[in-house]
């Protein structure tokens, strides 16, 4: 359930402003998306963007994959972290 809601907002995020805003020269609306973005953005300088995308397809359910060694996977405080904040941006994108 939460792997095809995720991505239908994702998709209406998309087709409304997301894609669009840079090239139209949208400041305020990239902005925006960006602060929207921001609890993700941190769990990638906090855990390294490559690591946190292994648990972001876990929990979207598009497979179980584990980083090729000697990258190591999050941990599961790690892991609680980038799930609270995907959790966020859901529910900011449902408002």
């Amino acid at each position: 359930m939460f792997n095809s809601q995720f991505r239908q907002a994702a998709e209406d995020q998309a087709s409304c402003t997301g894609s669009s805003a840079p090239k139209a020269g949208d400041a305020d609306q990239v902005r925006a998306s960006d602060a929207d973005l921001k609890p993700l953005w941190e769990t990638f300088k906090s855990f390294g963007s490559l690591r946190v995308m292994y648990v972001l397809l876990d929990l979207l359910k598009l497979g179980s994959f584990e980083p090729p060694r000697p990258i190591l996977p999050l941990d599961t405080h790690a892991r609680d972290q980038v799930l609270m904040a995907a959790d966020r941006l859901w529910r900011e994108w449902e408002s």
